[in-house]
């Protein structure tokens, strides 16, 4: 766990020096200097836009292709959520266990292979949440954040969707750790291993209906992000994206 809590918190670092800042940095250049040829008093010059020598450069940046970026960092979102997801699911599953009044775990084998954990003290809740969960979702969220700038900041399309690959193996960093350092055996004895999930509460027309809604919660939020992080963009990133797809809105 603190390999992989380590390694993935290293690619963290390495990928918000050596690769979000340069690519940022090289935005912001391009920006600057679009923003200086064409903007007289602070407007778009239609006529100095008509003259800029840069105009292929700038709309052809993926950030200032709407429809790409959102889908790239809609697939984005969705890898770094689902791992956020998890991480929430197993807390929760956790949480909901029955205090466990014989030690710190109960365990269930009646049926002489599986093991059941069924309960579970409330210290070593606590000691679960802070050790794995939290690690889990501060790591994902943060990649989340800086990948997202990174991808926005990519000069080329088509080193975008590479890009978005490389991001993925930094997500799946853990499970890759676990495969290689795990010894085979040991892998099997921990699959022995599972836990009591709780049980949706009401009867089934009601878990029905709040699986739906859970499903429907879960989509919306999916989009939202990433919509609301290109509109927010100018307060996140140094450039502003918004001016750029104006002036390449009249350029085809």
């Amino acid at each position: 766990l603190h390999l992989s809590v380590a390694m993935q918190i290293s690619v963290l670092a390495c990928v918000m020096l050596y690769m979000e800042e340069p690519a940022l940095a090289q935005m912001a250049q391009i920006y600057a200097d679009f923003a200086s040829s064409v903007y007289v008093d602070g407007t778009l010059s239609f006529a100095a836009w008509e003259d800029y020598s840069r105009k292929e450069d700038v709309c052809r940046y993926p950030a200032v292709q709407s429809p790409l970026i959102f889908l790239v960092l809609l697939v984005w979102s969705m890898s770094c959520f689902s791992e956020i997801e998890r991480a929430c699911i197993g807390c929760w599953c956790w949480w909901a266990l029955p205090d466990s009044q014989h030690g710190d775990v109960t365990l269930d084998s009646s049926d002489n292979y599986d093991i059941v954990l069924v309960a579970a003290s409330k210290r070593l809740k606590a000691v679960a949440s802070v050790i794995t969960f939290v690690p889990r979702v501060l790591i994902a969220s943060g990649l989340w954040w800086l990948g997202s700038r990174w991808l926005i900041g990519t000069p080329k399309s088509v080193d975008i969707l590479v890009n978005v690959v490389a991001l993925g193996f930094v997500v799946d960093l853990d499970k890759m750790i676990y495969n290689v350092m795990i010894p085979h055996h040991s892998k099997t004895w921990f699959a022995r291993f599972s836990m009591a999930v709780p049980e949706l509460q009401g009867d089934g027309q009601s878990r029905l209906c709040k699986m739906q809604a859970m499903i429907l919660g879960q989509c919306l939020a999916i989009c939202l992000v990433p919509y609301v992080y290109l509109q927010m963009s100018h307060h996140v990133l140094p450039v502003h994206l918004h001016a750029m797809q104006e002036a390449c809105s009249l350029w085809s």
